[in-house]
């Protein structure tokens, strides 16, 4: 899908970890033959012999097809598991021309089919060798296996990432002292391994404190984020330290803890010489519930230096000397950036004055937007009247509307004068009013759906579909029932929104469907769910090109469809993404259709899919999801509170663009819902609470207003 988003190479060294030499292939046969010490049975013998003409024909030739049987040859060993088909993989790694070498896919299957046996010597050396010296030549340009174009860069890079973290796992999860060690040597030194090393070791809680292991500012700062309670003493340690890094992480994590002893660390860090100390020490005292933490603030949004965090920690401060600092950085910075986030902050000053400010800045073509998002977000009754009066200016009452809506999905308690108010803006004859108009009157649960949906402008439309509810079946069903004759192209998009929550069987065909895959436009992910959904063999191709695609969007969408599909290749297929899948995003998509799919729960792959995220995705979310699918478990209900997205596009000087702007909204439940900004620029549309994500598309053909009859 064509879109605008807006938004090491290393040489190849071999280091010995711990003091270990890497073992050679022959050692490495023989110590596992000793190891796993047993009668060979007939399968067994020709079993291997298969796995290896797999493996050897792709020792040194860079082909598709030699990648696809060297990937087989892996999983054909990994299922044996015998001595022999474990010394053939830790081969495979260690071979310095191989395809464990150039190809990141073979990289991380291997690293995954060994990570079972990590606890046999020869095993963790590789695994340990994976972590601290996974190949940059595994991330360079080389052709896709069968069936799949070739990976991007990042995809790559993505790869070998996620085989150091497998492979550090793996071997920490062993729980042996040999195991543990050469992730802690890993740990300590200096290359790409260093994080993943770091992290396993803080995951686990089997080993530990990480910073016991390895007393860096980078382990520090690594139990900080992880919030490792076995490092309380060092975290207490390291403020202290002459090293600015290691004081910040400790801060940090002495925060994250919630340890009372850090009050003293943090005011007594308030004035260092350092302005990252400076701003740990505010953020400490913010977490840790100071009672005198508006001055430290406010130093921090009166410094250049120090006044991003100075204004993001203000939003969690409640103090009216934070208003004027606040204020100030709105007139007197020329960072529109740090402006708007100042502007955002001020919303969330519960002084009267705060709403004073905020007014005055509605003049602002640059900031009006956002003066007035914060003014219906300011939890002070008295924001009503501000929007009252807006809604009463012929000027401002399009964004007096838009107001209204956000502060009424977000709060609730509309006052009647502001509800009548937007029925008569509903009512008017201008187009762009109206449409403000019945989006908030939607926006706030009002009886007005059908009748918008059913409007002559185009814009009136678009502005109702966007401010439905797409995962409320009734919403969907109705957006899909004006979906066939619709004539506008941008309105169309926006009604496909119904997908969301409805199969739209009757009313979408498979094959319209198809269509709209295949012209990319924002719409496309939702009709990938919606064919991914359906007992229809004939989307089968367009759900595994879905799962094949560059497009993450496309993936996690076509996860989500198979979650409730009946197609016996649907676990298959979710299986495989999950091999060489390296966005957590889609990977946890996967892993929740698979949770989801308890009818097939006897089913090996899904067992074994769920097992192995279960035991060794660095995500812990990820981790979490396959577990309690593992036990049979359901996942917590937690339903994320109500918002409304209020998003805006506009050109440098804060004018709104010529023409029809769509684009694609992630939301923070995953789901890709297509967008539309009205003539203003704006649009607003509900999502739960969380981060969101707006992508750009191309433009759909401009808008030409038709003749309305009032």
């Amino acid at each position: 899908m064509s879109r605008l988003v807006l938004a090491v190479f290393a040489g190849l060294v071999r280091v010995a970890v711990s003091g270990d030499a890497v073992a050679d292939p022959t050692t490495a046969e023989q110590e596992a033959a000793s190891t796993w010490a047993g009668s060979r049975s007939l399968r067994d013998h020709f079993g291997v012999e298969a796995a290896r003409r797999l493996l050897q024909g792709g020792e040194s030739v860079e082909s598709a097809a030699v990648s696809a049987d060297t990937l087989r040859g892996i999983d054909r060993a990994a299922d044996l598991g015998t001595p022999e088909a474990v010394a053939l993989l830790v081969r495979l790694l260690q071979d310095a021309h191989g395809p464990g070498r150039w190809d990141a896919r073979v990289l991380l299957a291997a690293t995954r089919a060994l990570a079972p046996f990590a606890s046999s010597p020869s095993v963790a050396r590789a695994l340990a060798d994976v972590t601290l010296n996974a190949p940059a030549t595994a991330a360079a340009a080389r052709p896709g296996t069968e069936g799949r174009p070739p990976p991007s860069d990042t995809e790559r890079r993505g790869r070998v990432e996620l085989a150091r973290e497998t492979a550090a796992l793996a071997l920490v999860e062993t729980r042996d002292e040999h195991a543990i060690g050469l992730v802690a040597a890993a740990a300590r030194q200096t290359g790409p391994g260093r994080a993943a090393a770091l992290r396993s070791l803080a995951l686990s809680p089997h080993v530990a404190a990480v910073v016991s292991v390895a007393p860096t500012p980078e382990a520090i700062a690594q139990s900080a984020t992880l919030a490792d309670l076995r490092a309380a003493e060092t975290f207490l340690a390291a403020s202290r330290s002459l090293d600015p890094q290691a004081r910040v992480a400790a801060l940090r994590g002495l925060a994250v803890l919630g340890d009372a002893r850090g009050l003293g660390a943090a005011e007594a860090s308030t004035h260092d010489a350092d302005a990252a100390v400076r701003e740990a020490a505010a953020r400490a005292l913010v977490e840790l519930g100071a009672g005198d933490v508006a001055q430290a603030v406010r130093r921090l949004i009166e410094d250049d230096a120090t006044a991003q965090s100075g204004v993001e920690l203000s939003t969690r401060v409640r103090a009216s000397e934070l208003v004027g600092a606040l204020a100030a950085r709105v007139r007197a910075s020329s960072d529109l950036t740090l402006r708007r986030a100042a502007i955002a902050a001020l919303g969330r000053q519960e002084d009267p004055e705060a709403l004073a400010v905020l007014a005055g800045f509605l003049a602002d073509p640059l900031i009006a937007g956002d003066a007035a998002q914060a003014i219906a977000r300011c939890r002070l009754p008295a924001a009503w009247g501000i929007i009252s009066r807006a809604l009463g200016d012929p000027s401002a009452r399009r964004m007096g509307a838009r107001m209204a809506a956000l502060r009424g999905r977000v709060l609730g308690d509309v006052p009647d004068s502001v509800a009548r108010s937007l029925r008569d803006l509903s009512r008017a004859t201008d187009g762009a009013d109206r449409a403000a108009g019945f989006a908030a009157l939607v926006s706030l649960g009002r009886p007005a759906l059908s009748l918008g949906l059913a409007d002559g402008d185009a814009r009136v439309r678009r502005a109702v579909a966007m401010a439905c509810e797409p995962t409320d079946p009734v919403c969907g069903a109705l957006l899909l029932g004006r979906l066939a004759g619709e004539g506008d192209a941008p309105t169309r998009l926006l009604l496909a929104a119904g997908l969301a929550s409805v199969d739209g069987l009757g009313t979408v065909t498979t094959s319209q469907l198809l269509d709209r895959v295949r012209q990319g436009e924002a719409d496309a992910p939702l009709c990938v769910l919606a064919l991914a959904r359906r007992a229809d063999d004939r989307g089968r191709d367009a759900v595994d090109a879905a799962l094949r695609s560059s497009d993450p969007f496309y993936r996690a969408h076509a996860a989500r469809g198979l979650a409730v599909s009946v197609q016996p290749w649907a676990v298959g297929s979710l299986a495989q993404v999950y091999e060489e899948e390296v966005d957590a995003g889609v990977r946890r998509s996967v892993l929740l259709a698979l949770a989801a799919r308890t009818a097939d729960v006897s089913t090996p792959l899904r067992a074994r899919t769920l097992d192995r995220a279960a035991r060794l995705d660095p995500e812990a979310s990820i981790r979490a999801v396959a577990g309690r699918a593992l036990r049979g478990l359901a996942l917590p209900d937690i339903a994320p509170a109500r918002d409304e997205l209020w998003l805006r596009v506009a050109t440098q000087a804060g004018a709104p663009p010529a023409g029809v702007v769509a684009g694609l909204v992630l939301r923070s439940d995953g789901l890709a819902i297509p967008v539309v900004f009205d003539d203003d620029g704006y649009a607003l549309l509900p999502a739960p609470t969380g981060p969101a994500r707006l992508l750009l598309a191309p433009r759909p053909r401009a808008y030409e207003a038709p003749h309305h009859e009032p």
